[in-house]
């Protein structure tokens, strides 16, 4: 069961929207929100990630993908392979071990706890060109 979170996306889109990114200064701004740390993915690496970018201020937004049969089919659905993966036995933290499932929700919970927005769309390209970055 996904939790609440700040989801600023609208799953029943058929296709992932463009974002225009502009930059300010050493930060982005995107659709009115300034932002230092966009995170493309949504794995243990992704919500680390997010974790301590938000700890520190730098008000991060995940693209975690898109909910849907083919990324389901491709096995890339958001909270990456560990959430396919029954006994995670070898993750610091949890002698007994933990299910994938059960650790990438806590993952996903703490790094919305202290900020990080969230985008369920696939990013399926980006544009570093400056003066703006077009994530699509």
């Amino acid at each position: 069961m996904r939790s609440g979170g700040d989801i600023i996306s609208d799953p029943a889109a058929s296709k992932p929207r463009d974002a225009v990114w502009s930059r300010v200064g050493i930060a982005l701004q995107f659709n009115g929100w300034l932002k230092k740390i966009l995170i493309i993915g949504s794995g243990p690496a992704a919500w680390t990630c997010a974790l301590y970018a938000a700890r520190a201020n730098l008000s991060p937004l995940v693209y975690e993908g898109a909910i849907s049969e083919e990324n389901r089919l491709r096995g890339t659905l958001p909270l990456g392979q560990l959430n396919a993966t029954t006994d995670v036995e070898n993750y610091p933290g949890f002698p007994k071990g933990i299910l994938g499932p059960e650790l990438m929700e806590a993952m996903r919970d703490q790094a919305l706890r202290f900020g990080t927005r969230v985008v369920t769309e696939d990013v399926v390209s980006v544009e570093l060109v400056p003066p703006a970055f077009h994530v699509k």
